[in-house]
Protein backbone atom coordinates (compact mmCIF):
# COMPACT_ATOMS: atom_id res chain seq x y z
CA UNK A 1 0.00 0.00 0.00
CA UNK A 2 1.44 3.70 -0.88
CA UNK A 3 1.08 6.60 0.88
CA UNK A 4 -1.39 7.76 -1.77
CA UNK A 5 -3.86 4.85 -0.83
CA UNK A 6 -3.04 5.37 2.45
CA UNK A 7 -4.47 8.82 2.43
CA UNK A 8 -7.12 8.24 -0.04
CA UNK A 9 -8.37 5.35 2.56
CA UNK A 10 -8.21 8.13 5.44
CA UNK A 11 -9.92 10.49 3.24
CA UNK A 12 -12.41 7.94 2.73
CA UNK A 13 -13.50 7.46 6.38
CA UNK A 14 -13.96 10.89 6.72
CA UNK A 15 -16.47 10.84 4.92
CA UNK A 16 -18.26 8.07 6.32
CA UNK A 17 -17.85 10.00 9.92
CA UNK A 18 -19.29 13.22 7.93
CA UNK A 19 -21.80 11.17 6.88
CA UNK A 20 -22.77 9.56 10.00
CA UNK A 21 -22.68 12.32 11.91
CA UNK A 22 -25.10 13.97 9.15
CA UNK A 23 -27.68 11.07 9.35
CA UNK A 24 -27.44 11.02 13.46
CA UNK A 25 -28.40 15.08 13.37
CA UNK A 26 -30.53 15.14 10.30
CA UNK A 27 -33.11 12.10 11.81
CA UNK A 28 -36.41 13.76 12.71
CA UNK A 29 -39.87 12.28 13.74
CA UNK A 30 -42.63 12.05 11.58
CA UNK A 31 -45.63 9.92 11.57
CA UNK A 32 -46.91 8.05 8.40
CA UNK A 33 -49.87 6.26 7.58
CA UNK A 34 -50.49 3.31 5.70
CA UNK A 35 -53.76 2.30 5.59
CA UNK A 36 -53.02 -1.30 3.53
CA UNK A 37 -50.84 -2.41 6.16
CA UNK A 38 -52.71 -0.74 9.55
CA UNK A 39 -56.08 0.48 10.48
CA UNK A 40 -54.81 2.46 13.37
CA UNK A 41 -54.32 6.32 12.49
CA UNK A 42 -50.65 6.86 13.74
CA UNK A 43 -49.44 10.18 15.34
CA UNK A 44 -46.49 12.58 15.26
CA UNK A 45 -44.28 12.28 18.29
CA UNK A 46 -41.57 14.67 18.91
CA UNK A 47 -39.77 12.95 21.29
CA UNK A 48 -38.51 9.19 20.36
CA UNK A 49 -37.91 7.27 23.14
CA UNK A 50 -36.04 4.50 20.74
CA UNK A 51 -35.18 5.65 17.84
CA UNK A 52 -34.91 3.66 14.53
CA UNK A 53 -32.13 1.71 14.11
CA UNK A 54 -30.21 -0.21 10.58
CA UNK A 55 -29.09 -3.75 10.87
CA UNK A 56 -25.49 -3.83 12.24
CA UNK A 57 -25.83 -0.27 13.20
CA UNK A 58 -25.66 3.24 11.70
CA UNK A 59 -21.83 2.53 10.84
CA UNK A 60 -22.58 -0.77 9.28
CA UNK A 61 -25.71 0.99 7.29
CA UNK A 62 -22.95 3.81 6.23
CA UNK A 63 -20.23 0.71 5.03
CA UNK A 64 -23.42 -0.26 3.35
CA UNK A 65 -24.45 2.60 1.27
CA UNK A 66 -20.38 3.43 0.58
CA UNK A 67 -20.13 -0.42 -1.32
CA UNK A 68 -23.47 -0.15 -2.97
CA UNK A 69 -23.60 3.10 -4.71
CA UNK A 70 -21.70 3.09 -7.96
CA UNK A 71 -20.56 6.31 -9.00
CA UNK A 72 -22.13 6.82 -12.58
CA UNK A 73 -20.31 6.93 -15.32
CA UNK A 74 -21.87 10.30 -16.64
CA UNK A 75 -21.15 11.77 -14.08
CA UNK A 76 -17.53 10.87 -13.76
CA UNK A 77 -16.70 11.62 -17.34
CA UNK A 78 -18.50 15.41 -16.86
CA UNK A 79 -16.31 15.89 -13.61
CA UNK A 80 -18.87 16.21 -11.42
CA UNK A 81 -17.95 15.81 -7.60
CA UNK A 82 -20.18 16.82 -4.71
CA UNK A 83 -22.54 15.55 -1.64
CA UNK A 84 -26.19 14.12 -2.76
CA UNK A 85 -28.31 14.19 0.79
CA UNK A 86 -31.78 11.72 0.63
CA UNK A 87 -34.80 12.02 2.52
CA UNK A 88 -36.19 8.31 3.26
CA UNK A 89 -38.61 7.26 5.98
CA UNK A 90 -38.22 3.99 8.07
CA UNK A 91 -42.02 3.32 8.58
CA UNK A 92 -43.24 1.39 11.56
CA UNK A 93 -42.14 -2.08 9.53
CA UNK A 94 -39.10 -1.28 9.01
CA UNK A 95 -38.87 -0.69 5.23
CA UNK A 96 -37.22 2.70 3.66
CA UNK A 97 -38.89 4.23 1.62
CA UNK A 98 -36.75 7.76 -0.31
CA UNK A 99 -38.80 9.90 0.15
CA UNK A 100 -36.94 13.76 -1.56
CA UNK A 101 -33.78 14.79 -2.51
CA UNK A 102 -32.63 17.76 0.30
CA UNK A 103 -29.20 18.74 -1.95
CA UNK A 104 -29.28 17.12 -5.53
CA UNK A 105 -25.80 16.77 -7.04
CA UNK A 106 -26.73 15.20 -11.30
CA UNK A 107 -29.62 13.27 -11.79
CA UNK A 108 -27.64 10.26 -12.13
CA UNK A 109 -25.90 10.61 -8.86
CA UNK A 110 -29.39 10.77 -7.29
CA UNK A 111 -30.36 7.84 -8.57
CA UNK A 112 -27.73 5.88 -7.82
CA UNK A 113 -28.08 6.51 -4.10
CA UNK A 114 -32.32 6.02 -4.21
CA UNK A 115 -31.60 2.72 -5.54
CA UNK A 116 -29.60 1.82 -3.35
CA UNK A 117 -31.69 2.68 -0.53
CA UNK A 118 -34.87 1.35 -2.34
CA UNK A 119 -32.82 -2.32 -1.89
CA UNK A 120 -31.91 -1.70 1.45
CA UNK A 121 -32.33 -4.09 4.33
CA UNK A 122 -34.98 -3.07 6.56
CA UNK A 123 -34.32 -1.45 10.11
CA UNK A 124 -35.76 -1.78 13.24
CA UNK A 125 -38.17 0.69 13.30
CA UNK A 126 -38.20 3.78 16.01
CA UNK A 127 -40.58 3.25 18.69
CA UNK A 128 -42.70 5.84 20.98
CA UNK A 129 -45.31 4.82 23.61
CA UNK A 130 -43.91 1.25 22.83
CA UNK A 131 -45.18 1.23 19.02
CA UNK A 132 -43.56 1.24 16.00
CA UNK A 133 -43.60 4.64 14.46
CA UNK A 134 -42.68 5.81 11.30
CA UNK A 135 -39.47 8.21 11.07
CA UNK A 136 -37.60 10.34 8.51
CA UNK A 137 -33.85 10.46 8.87
CA UNK A 138 -31.37 11.67 6.27
CA UNK A 139 -28.44 10.32 4.37
CA UNK A 140 -25.04 12.11 2.33
CA UNK A 141 -23.51 10.55 0.16
CA UNK A 142 -20.13 12.61 -1.20
CA UNK A 143 -19.08 11.43 -4.53
CA UNK A 144 -15.38 12.32 -5.15
CA UNK A 145 -13.35 11.26 -8.21
CA UNK A 146 -9.90 10.10 -7.39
Amino acid sequence: MTCSDDSKSKQKLFYVIVLFILLLITSVVSAQTNSLKNDEEEKIFYVVYKPQTPPGGRTAFLRYIQREVEYPTQARRMGIEGTVIIRFRVDSYGEIIPSGIIKSLHPTCDQAVIRVLKNAPRWLPGQARGKPRGLYANVAVAFKID
